[in-house]
């Protein structure tokens, strides 16, 4: 399974979930029902709203556990493309400025 981006909201809630801790107390917070609906469209979880969007119980699906056990720690994937030209950027700036001075 490939590595997907997850903010701290989302993660947050994947380990509630992965410890059957009770999250009642965030359920009124708008940051929690927001990750719990991106978790959603990324197929981790399955949740069961009420009218006027406010959740009523929430369900770890097969996708989030598979996620949970390949990737525990939760690291978010690296962009290498963006770091090796990063760094052949500035070994070219560095080898321009060298020659500057010959």
């Amino acid at each position: 399974m490939k590595r997907i981006f997850l903010t701290e909201g989302e993660k947050k809630v994947l380990r509630m979930l992965q410890h059957n801790e009770d999250c009642g107390k965030l359920f009124h917070s708008y940051a929690f029902i927001e990750a719990v609906d991106t978790l959603q469209e990324k197929g981790f979880v399955r949740g069961a709203f009420v009218e006027g969007h406010t959740l009523e119980d929430l369900h770890l699906l097969n996708k989030g556990k598979a996620y949970l056990e390949e990737y525990p720690s939760l690291r978010n994937p690296i962009d290498w493309k963006w770091i090796i030209s990063l760094i052949v950027n500035l070994h070219i700036i560095g080898v321009c400025i060298w020659l500057m001075f010959i």
